[in-house]
């Protein structure tokens, strides 16, 4: 097909087994443009990380690493100060390499689209010449608004704490002002929730916003419910959010649970946990901290039921849809369930407090599998197509379409 060389720019080059969501995300999207016919070249830092993804065989892309000297003082110092004072940019070092890179120029030339994956890619457009000039159409994928998450991180903390709380308002208010830069740089920014869409065309009513469900591609479980009161959490620990979700599960909502039914039993599976988390749970001998497993499907065939209990972070919750693709029933927060409200039933509830989250997991993990069986059933099969591979497929392809008509 013609036109169809894509440069990718990303913090992450994905590969097989990446452990959190986002880049999973991503290596699907991009499986997904190779089976469309597109070309596509990875860009991003030389981490050990990224190393290691580039050496893996067989992937459908090409990948190209520009060189940060991750073990340098200064660029350790860089990303530290940078995910400590700063929202919504790429560290410094990022932009300094790319302007120092030869092939970057070479690469933008041959290429007919260039990707910024994630918000803080597209401030690199706007600091780097060879980026902020280039005349190939970007297109902006953002996998959170940027603005929100920053938001909620405020309202954590607690009213007391004023420096803390001033720290946090001066980082909305920058996640806020480069948001809108990025979306007014792009040719056309994909959303992965209709509430995201909406937040973005607030922030800048003319840009061109298209939204786009996540791909998830998970198969419906393999056998019934399990007759054991088994309930599941399932998060990247990196995130600050998801730890905070599982500490307060932990403290808040599990000890209600166990009230009234003793013998439950909550696993919570995902990479680097913190120590704080799994002191927490080794409070509980119902509990299962497993740190990173190679595969999920086996912790969701064993459970009964997924909670995820978000009081913070933003953009469409991956581990929710995921539950709904299995046919697992769910409790979530309304933070959890952002964007999904239209699956919510007797078999996926929404909860804010931790009174009322513990009353549904009880309520759940008790219920008769018949009385949720035809919810669950309907709900699985709406949700595998909505976030199904032939759909992401069409409506990525239709993006690039609108992108290739406007250039």
């Amino acid at each position: 097909m013609d036109g169809n060389k894509v440069v990718s720019f990303a913090p992450y080059a994905p590969f097989p087994g990446v452990t959190h969501a986002g880049g999973q995300q991503y290596l699907k999207h991009l499986n997904v443009l190779a089976t469309l016919g597109y070309e596509t070249t990875v860009v991003a830092p030389d981490t050990a990380e990224n190393r290691a993804a580039a050496a893996v065989a067989g992937q459908p892309f090409k990948v190209h690493l520009y060189s940060i000297h991750p073990t340098n003082p200064i660029t350790r110092l860089n990303r530290v100060l940078n995910s400590t004072f700063t929202a919504g940019r790429s560290p410094w070092v990022y932009g300094r390499a790319l302007r120092r890179d030869r092939e970057i120029p070479k690469l933008l030339e041959q290429a007919d689209f260039v990707e910024a994956q994630w918000s803080e890619t597209a401030s690199l457009f706007t600091d780097v010449p060879v980026l902020r000039d280039c005349a190939q159409p970007v297109v902006l994928i953002i996998h959170d608004v940027i603005t929100q998450r920053e938001e909620r991180k405020s309202s954590l903390v607690p009213f007391w704490n004023v420096p803390r709380k001033i720290a946090m308002m001066i980082r909305s208010a920058q996640a806020e002002r480069n948001e809108v830069q990025a979306l007014r740089r792009a040719a056309i920014t994909v959303a992965l929730s209709g509430k995201d869409e909406t937040l973005l065309r607030h922030l800048v009513p003319e840009a061109q916003i298209s939204q786009v469900n996540p791909l998830i591609g998970a198969q419906a479980r393999a056998a019934d419910l399990p007759d054991a009161p088994a309930a599941l959490f399932v998060g990247a620990f990196a995130r600050s959010f998801n730890v905070d979700a599982a500490l307060w599960m932990l403290r808040e909502i599990w000890p209600r649970v166990l009230k009234t039914i003793p013998d439950a039993t909550l696993t919570i599976a995902g990479a680097n946990p913190p120590k704080e988390l799994i002191v927490a749970a080794a409070a509980y001998p119902s509990v299962t901290v497993t740190g990173f497993v190679d595969t999920l499907d086996d912790v969701y065939e064993t459970a009964r039921l997924v909670v995820v209990p978000l009081r913070g972070g933003a953009g469409v919750k991956f581990k929710t849809v995921e539950a709904l693709v299995r046919g697992i029933p769910l409790v979530s927060t309304p933070v959890g369930a952002e964007g999904l409200a239209r699956y919510i039933s007797n078999s996926f509830k929404v909860v804010r407090d931790a009174k009322g989250f513990a009353a549904a997991a009880i309520e759940l993990l008790q219920a008769d599998e018949d009385a949720l069986a035809p919810s669950l059933e309907q709900t699985a099969i709406r949700a595998r197509h909505e976030f199904g591979t032939d759909h992401y497929a069409h409506a990525i392809s239709h993006v690039f379409s609108l992108v290739q008509q406007a250039a």
